[in-house]
């Protein structure tokens, strides 16, 4: 035997023995192929090992199915069937997209990507999914440790009736039916989320994200036909995060839901933010820019519907907001059950700094500051008193010691009629040592501005 053919031999050795080490390992787990559904089925995958695609690839090529790909040199993985995570068996299931091995990482998607309830009513042991024991099935793309990680997930949609969707707390039936139940993330860092080609023929469909975790920090969503976070909301969910995102080029962006969202940019989106019912949406520091419309609010309900925009860039809309009393059967039915229901209204609010000097320009720290509204209607509490630091200026960082105005509101009237706007307007007034001074007329139309108060 010559040294060649013996490294040959003890090569294939090694790659026969990684085979079945990796065969072994998605047999304790779960890789399997549903034919049935045509696609992937991943569980049982820990957070300490969770499943990727270069494993899902690897896995495809062992069986000889074809339905995955991956090149090795450009890190993009491409999956040609519908992809499953998780399930409701008693199992986590965590599948990473992005590494530090692999930080550009892609996975590219040519059919549905859903993200599995672990607890399904009807089937799970338990009669209600607060009694289950809990368990985690998550999509994570990059690391919220390691933002040089910078994966993304595309859809490779074909055309108008070939859009592919991603789906959480959804599992799919094999009647093209989906169940739904508890459980199910989207976890994403630094990561992009899109269309393969970009343009609006080739748009992702509509997301539907009912799970129990969301996070979405620095990413970006973009090219959706529909909705682009539908189903996203805080209250029993484990986990609602955005912050420092953009949502563009998709039909209807924030739908509202309680919701808050932070240093996000909505831009070329139809609607940034839709009303779907019980709209309580709090914005901060974020950017409306080329949208259609910046908001639609219409639903009424027992608790003032409402979007608060605090520190935001609102760019207009190409079109108009859109700000209608729209009745259904639903509204009508709570307006019966419990009376009048109260319309939405829209508010914009901004940070301001009040600097208070003495007749020699000089600053006066612990002066006492008071803030009183010159219309009704402004949300603030007009006795509370500030104090000013050694500096003579009141705090310039985000808290209950710095001064948040009602810049202005808008609220709807009917079914019909335009919107009312009420612009505010303020007296300030500074006390210290016995002096005071005045300023009246100051609109908080610009965030942070200084207002300064002569002390006489």
């Amino acid at each position: 035997m010559t040294s060649s053919t013996a490294s040959m031999r003890y090569a294939d050795i090694i790659a026969l023995f990684g085979a079945a080490m990796l065969v072994a390992r998605c047999a304790l787990s779960g890789i399997v192929y549903d034919t049935a559904l045509d696609a992937y089925r991943v569980t049982d995958f820990p957070a300490e090992y969770p499943c990727t695609p270069t494993l899902l690839a690897e896995m495809d090529r062992l069986l000889g199915l074809g339905k995955v790909t991956r090149d090795s040199q450009t890190g993009v993985c491409t999956v040609n069937c519908r992809l499953v995570i998780g399930a409701n068996d008693g199992t986590s299931t965590y599948f990473q997209v992005g590494s530090p091995a692999l930080p550009g990482e892609t996975l590219v998607m040519r059919a549905d990507l859903y993200v599995c309830p672990y607890y399904i009513p009807g089937e799970n042991q338990y009669q209600e999914w607060w009694h289950a024991p809990q368990r985690v099935n998550r999509l994570a793309l990059g690391d919220a440790h390691q933002p040089e990680i910078r994966p993304a997930l595309k859809f490779d949609c074909t055309g108008p009736k070939h859009r592919f969707r991603l789906l959480t707390g959804v599992r799919p039936e094999r009647d093209n039916a989906d169940t739904s139940g508890r459980g199910g993330q989207l976890m994403a860092w630094n990561a992009l989320i899109t269309a393969l080609a970009p343009s609006s023929d080739h748009s992702i469909d509509s997301l539907v994200l009912r799970g129990d975790g969301f996070v979405f920090v620095n990413s970006t969503l973009s090219w959706v036909k529909g909705m682009m976070l539908y189903g996203v909301s805080t209250g029993w969910r484990q986990t609602v995060q955005i912050t420092d995102s953009t949502f563009e080029h998709g039909d209807a962006a924030v739908i509202g839901g309680k919701l808050e969202l932070e240093g996000c940019t909505l831009r070329h989106c139809g609607t940034a933010v839709l009303d779907y019912g019980s709209v309580n949406v709090v914005m901060r520091n974020c950017t409306f820019a080329n949208n259609r419309c910046n908001w639609h609010l219409r639903f009424p309900g027992k608790a003032l519907p409402t979007l608060e925009c605090v520190d935001c860039t609102i760019g207009p809309p190409q079109d108009a907001n859109q700000m209608q009393r729209q009745e259904t059967a639903n509204t009508r039915a709570l307006a019966k059950k419990v009376g009048t229901l109260q319309n939405p209204w829209f508010v914009s609010k901004r940070h301001l700094i009040v600097r208070v000097l003495n007749d020699q320009g000089e600053a006066i720290p612990k002066a006492k500051v008071t803030v009183q509204a010159e219309q009704p209607g402004a949300d603030i509490d007009d006795g509370r008193c500030y104090l000013t630091d050694a500096s003579g200026c009141t705090s310039s960082k985000p808290g209950p010691k710095a001064l948040l105005l009602p810049e202005y509101q808008q609220a709807v009237t009917g079914a019909q009629s335009p919107p009312t706007t009420t612009p505010f307007s303020y007296t300030i007034r500074a006390a210290a040592d016995g002096r005071t001074g005045t300023v009246t007329g100051v609109r908080p139309d610009s965030s942070w501005q200084t207002v300064t108060v002569t002390l006489n």
